[in-house]
């Protein structure tokens, strides 16, 4: 039987968060980003679990009238179970009663299946963003008004 809970993310996440966030977002990041994140804005980073195991992720942080987010990473194995949409509507809510305007994100040109995603969620693209990734790709950015 599964388990799946969403919460806070604590400093015990940290290597699975680390590990996860590498596998599937396609850029290494330095293990105190997550740290320095979580210790200005703890409420906008949330991580699922099933039983034991980390399913997915999602970062937060604000900016003047819009909710940027930064990260939302789910597990190959536990995509289209309704983890990403769960942990989406988990961080506005954290949020909502902060007055933002709108979620904005970056998604990386290509990532159809997150462009998608992200269409489904009421987003739209807005701009390009060349060379955004450490890679060189770009990214386009999206939109969300929500209030």
């Amino acid at each position: 039987m599964t388990m799946m809970v969403i919460r806070t993310f604590r400093q015990s996440d940290l290597h699975d968060v680390m590990v996860l966030a590498n596998r599937t977002l396609g850029e290494i990041y330095n293990p105190g980003i997550y740290t320095a994140i979580f210790q200005v804005v703890p409420e906008g980073f949330i991580v699922s679990y099933d039983n034991a195991k980390l399913t997915g992720l999602c970062v937060a942080v604000p900016e003047a009238q819009a909710l940027r987010i930064l990260m939302l990473s789910v597990d190959e194995e536990y995509r289209r179970s309704g983890i990403g949409r769960t942990l989406m509507k988990e961080i506005v809510s954290r949020f909502l009663a902060r007055g933002f305007k709108s979620l904005t994100l970056e998604v990386r040109v290509g990532n159809d299946g997150g462009i998608g995603f992200y269409k489904e969620l009421g987003f739209s693209i807005t701009t390009m963003l060349p060379n955004f990734y450490s890679n060189g790709d770009s990214a386009y950015r999206m939109i969300k008004a929500i209030g």
